[in-house]
């Protein structure tokens, strides 16, 4: 990734239990557990203090993360997040996702939804095929459950680390500015938000030279 600032800054990619690299790693797939396993990677790796990236749900566990690891963490970058508070669902919306597990189609439909349907077949089989070959069905089931459960948002309270979210102009209504604002602002008092015009859910695939200067900018002020 040549766009990223490797004279100023550190990167640590994690993959989560039963994705990527972790994929044969079996657990509860909850938010407490895969915070704990970050925070244990910092262990091994030396690192006293350190700052967090999460995008959608791991956004969600980045903000576990900062309670559980409070002090060492200095900043928070949640792009396209969950808020602590989770994901609430009806049941017939719960059900749509649930299909994304094993439906080719309706994983493509909720790709489709999250960048207001702006990008052509190729890029929807590529998305597609990366969701494929990093998840297992069952974590992608347990991180369902976790996202749409958890809500630790009492405990979040006045934590005073700085919190900055990037958001998509082209995503759902959920991870759009007046959502995320009224999820986090009331949380945490050092909060700010960026909206990406150029963006829907997936920054990081959408606009990746620009999602890495908005992050690295706040990261160093």
């Amino acid at each position: 990734m040549p766009y990223l600032d490797l004279n100023r800054f550190t990167y640590i990619f994690a993959d989560l239990r039963g994705y990527g690299l972790s994929r044969s790693m079996k657990g509860r797939f909850s938010a407490a557990e895969a915070a704990a396993d970050s925070i244990r990677l910092m262990d091994l790796l030396g690192a006293e203090s350190f700052d967090v990236v999460g995008h959608s749900m791991s956004g969600l566990i980045g903000q576990r993360v900062l309670l559980d690891a409070r002090g060492r963490v200095g900043r928070l970058i949640a792009i396209a997040p969950v808020p602590a508070s989770g994901f609430p669902l009806s049941p017939s919306e719960k059900e749509k996702l649930v299909a994304v597990i094993g439906d080719d189609d309706a994983a493509k439909a909720m790709i489709a939804s999250r960048t207001s349907s702006r990008y052509g077949q190729a890029w929807l089989n590529r998305k597609l095929a990366m969701v494929r070959r990093a998840a297992l069905p069952e974590a992608m089931g347990g991180y369902l459950e976790m996202f749409t459960q958890t809500d630790f948002a009492a405990q979040a309270v006045g934590v005073r680390t700085p919190v900055f979210a990037i958001v998509g102009a082209h995503d759902i209504p959920f991870y759009r500015e007046a959502s995320v604002r009224s999820g986090f602002e009331r949380l945490y008092p050092n909060f700010s938000l960026l909206a990406s015009q150029e963006a829907g859910h997936y920054p990081m695939l959408e606009t990746p030279v620009l999602l890495a200067s908005q992050m690295e900018e706040f990261l160093a002020n």
